[in-house]
C-alpha cells in the first residue's frame, strides 16, 4: 500500500500518454485501477491514478497509538477511550478505495475529470453530497445571461449522524443523550427547536449572479475618480428553510430599518437603509417564496421575482449551451462561470490607481487571474453520485495540470515581491533602506511614538521535566512493517 497517498498524486505521475500506451496484464494491475480507468480519460495531458484502500486504516492505526501513549502519561486529561477505527467507520472515509484524475483537450478546452472511488452503500460524510442525480433546477431558475450558477445537493445532516455516532463511540448512551437534549430545547425568542434545522439540512443549494455590464456603479469612498463596476444582482435559495421567516418576522417587526412585508409570493424582510452613492440600488431582502418554501436571500426583491417568473432561461443561452457540450445533464452539482466575472475583476484592479496599494496592484492582479476562472472562455462543471463513486467531469480553459501548476508556483514567485514590500519603509523621502537600517528606523519610530517606559513581565522558569528518557520511551511507536519479497507490507 501507498503510505503516503496524501502526496499530490498528480504531481507524481502526470504526463502526456502516448496513444499506444500498454496496461500492465490484469493479474499485475491494481486491484481497483479498472474501475477507476472506466471513468477516466487515458492519453491526454494527465493522468492520475492512487490507489489508497487500507490506508485510512493505518493512518488510524498510527493515530491511535499516539493517543494512547499520550493518554498513558496523563490519564487525567484525557479520561475518555477513543477507538480510532471505529470513528474511522463513522466518517465513512475509509470507503474511498482510490483517487484519480485526468485531462485533455477537446477543440478549444479541455476536459477535465477527477473521481473518487468509493464502491457500495455511502456512510457517514461520504454522504454529504446528497443521494441519486436529477436534472438541474438552475437551468430554468437563472436567467439567460446570467454569469455565475451554483448548485449543489447538501446533506448537511449527515454531519450531525457522525457526531451523534463519534459520540457514542466515546461516551457510549451518554454522549448522545447529551447532544439531543440540547438540541430539544427551544431557542429564546425564535420558539423553534435547532433539532427543527438539523432534520431539515437534507436540502439543495443555489446560487445566481448577474452582473449588468451596461449598468455601471462607482464604488463608494473608491480612490481616483472612483472604480465603477457593473450592477451586480445576487440570489441564494435554499430549499425546505423557509420557514425560519416565520420565527424571524416578529422579531423584525419593531427594528429600525427593517420593513416586514408579505404579498401573493413573498414573505419577507427588507434592509430599508440605504447604501451610501450608487449602491443605494441594493435593498437586500431575506425571504420565504410562499409556493416552494424555499428560503431566498438577494440583493433586491426585483432580482427574486425575475429568477422565479417565466423569461428566457440560462438553459436557452448561446454560450452556456457552449460551455456545457459533452458534460452530464444529470449530477448532484453543477457551477457555470462566464467570463464577465473575470473581466469585472480584471477591470476593477486596472482602475486603481497606482501606488494605492503599495506598488502590489500587478502582484495582487495575477494572483486574481489565477483563481477566478473563466479567463478564456465560459467553465462550467458537473459533478455526479455513482453507485461506484462521484465524479466531476468539467469543461475549462486550462487543465488540471496547468492548475496545480499554477497553485504551487503563484505562493514560491511571490515570496519575493511580498519580502521586498515588506523591508521598504514608509518614510517621506520614499529611500529603500536595507535591513539594518530598516530595523534601526522602525525602533526609533516605535520609541517615539511609545516615550512611556513598558514593563514586560517575566514568567518563572518552568520545572524541567524529571525523566526525559522515560518520557520518550513512552512515546517512541514501533518500527512500520517491513515490505516481504511480493512487496506486500504486513499488518
Amino acid at each position: 500500500m501507498n503510505k503516503h497517498w496524501f502526496i499530490p498524486f498528480t504531481i507524481l505521475i502526470a504526463s502526456v500518454c502516448p496513444s499506444n500506451a500498454d496496461l500492465l496484464p490484469e493479474n499485475k494491475q491494481s486491484r481497483h485501477f479498472q474501475a477507476m480507468h472506466q471513468h477516466l480519460d487515458l492519453g491526454g495531458v494527465l493522468y492520475g491514478y492512487v490507489e489508497i484502500d487500507g490506508d485510512m486504516e493505518k493512518l488510524a492505526e498510527m493515530g491511535q497509538e499516539i493517543f494512547d501513549a499520550i493518554r498513558k502519561i496523563n490519564p487525567r486529561d484525557f479520561p475518555l477511550e477513543v477507538n480510532f477505527q471505529r470513528v474511522l467507520q463513522a466518517t465513512g472515509l475509509n470507503g474511498i478505495k482510490a483517487i484519480g484524475a485526468s485531462s485533455y483537450k477537446d477543440g478549444e478546452v479541455y476536459r477535465n475529470k477527477v473521481f473518487l472511488l468509493a464502491p457500495g452503500e455511502k456512510r457517514g460524510l461520504l454522504r454529504i453530497a446528497g443521494g441519486k442525480p436529477h436534472a438541474f433546477e438552475t437551468w430554468s431558475f437563472a436567467p439567460a445571461g446570467a454569469d455565475v450558477v451554483f448548485e449543489q445537493d447538501l446533506n448537511a445532516k449527515a454531519i450531525y449522524d457522525v457526531i451523534m455516532e463519534v459520540a457514542q463511540i466515546v461516551m457510549d448512551d451518554e454522549g448522545p443523550a447529551v447532544i439531543e437534549g440540547t438540541l430539544m430545547q427551544p431557542l429564546p425568542e425564535l420558539g423553534f427547536k435547532p433539532m427543527k434545522i438539523i432534520n431539515d439540512l437534507d436540502l439543495k443549494v443555489s446560487v445566481v449572479v448577474d452582473m449588468q455590464e451596461n449598468r455601471l456603479l462607482t464604488i463608494p469612498d473608491s480612490p481616483g475618480n472612483g472604480i465603477k463596476m457593473p450592477l451586480t444582482d445576487a440570489v441564494v435559495k435554499i430549499d425546505k428553510m423557509g420557514w425560519l421567516i416565520d420565527h424571524l418576522a416578529p422579531l423584525a417587526a419593531p427594528e429600525d430599518g427593517l420593513r416586514v412585508f408579505r404579498d401573493l409570493q413573498w414573505e419577507g424582510i427588507e434592509l430599508t437603509e440605504e447604501a451610501p452613492g450608487d449602491f443605494k440600488v441594493y435593498r437586500p431582502v431575506l425571504m420565504k417564496h410562499l409556493r416552494t418554501g424555499s428560503l431566498v436571500l438577494a440583493t433586491r426583491q426585483v432580482f427574486a421575482q425575475r429568477c422565479f417568473s417565466e423569461k428566457p432561461t440560462l438553459a436557452e443561452d448561446p454560450k452556456f449551451k457552449q460551455a456545457i457540450e459533452g458534460l452530464p445533464r444529470k449530477g448532484n452539482g453543477f457551477a457555470y462561470v462566464s467570463t464577465t466575472l473575470h473581466e469585472t475583476v480584471n477591470d476593477v484592479f486596472e482602475q486603481i490607481p497606482p501606488g494605492e496599494m503599495g506598488g502590489m496592484e500587478n502582484v495582487v492582479q495575477k494572483l486574481v487571474s489565477f483563481v477566478i476562472p473563466g479567463k478564456n472562455g465560459p467553465e462550467a462543471s458537473v459533478s455526479v453520485n455513482l453507485p461506484e463513486g462521484f465524479l466531476t467531469v468539467a469543461n475549462s480553459g486550462s487543465s488540471l495540470k496547468s492548475d496545480l501548476a499554477s497553485a504551487i508556483a503563484v505562493p514560491m514567485l511571490n515570496v519575493g515581491p511580498l519580502l521586498l514590500f515588506s523591508i521598504r519603509a514608509p518614510f517621506s523621502d520614499d529611500r529603500v533602506l536595507d535591513v539594518p537600517d530598516f530595523i534601526e528606523a522602525d525602533e526609533a519610530i516605535f520609541l517615539e511614538n511609545n516615550a512611556e517606559a513598558i514593563e514586560i513581565p517575566i514568567d518563572e522558569e518552568d520545572d524541567p521535566i524529571e525523566d526525559i528518557d522515560q518520557l520518550l520511551r513512552e512515546l517512541e511507536l514501533p518500527p512500520p512493517p517491513v515490505p516481504d519479497q511480493k512487496g506486500n507490507k504486513g499488518d
